[in-house]
């Protein structure tokens, strides 16, 4: 989630920038990039790729809370740290490094693992019943929201990289039209609603 917040961070710098020179745009996206290398290197999780995502096929059942629980957690866990493993492949993207035939690969399988992920959690709640309709509600909430931030860093570093190449600050403008369903008061629900369940998840962790 926390590469979210540096891609709305640089849709706002853009925005702000858009009377300035090409040559000073690549410099602010390049000083962004640094921010979030930073960011990355704070981070309390490591870039280790999860041996398992959230793969369950279970369909037509009444889920049990203390189920529905640990796939939340499970879902939402492996979502952070295949957002952690990610982040160093796009800290280079981002300043307009080149990744290797082998980095350029392991980033493609962290990606495809993403894309899996959100899927098979968004059909199993799709095709079961959960416990009660808070339960409906906030498993429909926490998909969207997490494929909504998925799709908008794919966004971003396609926008970023095209606005490198052209100078072209409007590359950037679509960026965050999912807004209406990422943003902090989103996520202060989603997490409010956690934490009210007792769901222990590392994915909003700072």
């Amino acid at each position: 989630m926390k590469k979210l917040i540096v891609l709305l961070s640089t849709f706002a710098l853009s925005v702000a920038l858009v009377g300035c020179s090409s040559s000073e745009s690549e410099n602010n996206t390049k000083d962004n990039a640094s921010d979030s290398k930073d960011t990355q290197q704070s981070s309390k999780h490591n870039t280790k790729v999860p041996k398992h995502i959230f793969d369950k096929t279970t369909t037509n059942q009444t889920i049990p809370e203390s189920t529905i629980k640990e796939d939340i957690k499970t879902y939402l866990d492996t979502d952070r740290k295949l957002n952690d493993a990610q982040e160093p492949y796009e800290d280079k993207l981002y300043s307009e490094e080149k990744l290797s035939k082998k980095q350029q690969q392991k980033y493609d399988h962290i990606m495809d693992l993403k894309d899996q992920n959100n899927e098979n959690f968004a059909q199993y709640i799709e095709n079961n019943k959960m416990p009660d309709k808070k339960y409906a509600t906030y498993t429909k909430k926490i998909s969207n929201y997490t494929i909504a931030a998925t799709n908008t860093d794919k966004r971003g570093l396609d926008a970023s990289k095209k606005a490198q190449e052209s100078g072209d600050l409007s590359e950037l403008k679509d960026i965050n039209k999912d807004k209406d369903v990422v943003n902090g008061r989103e996520q202060e629900k989603i997490e409010t609603f956690l934490k009210d369940k007792n769901i222990k998840t590392i994915a909003y962790d700072k």
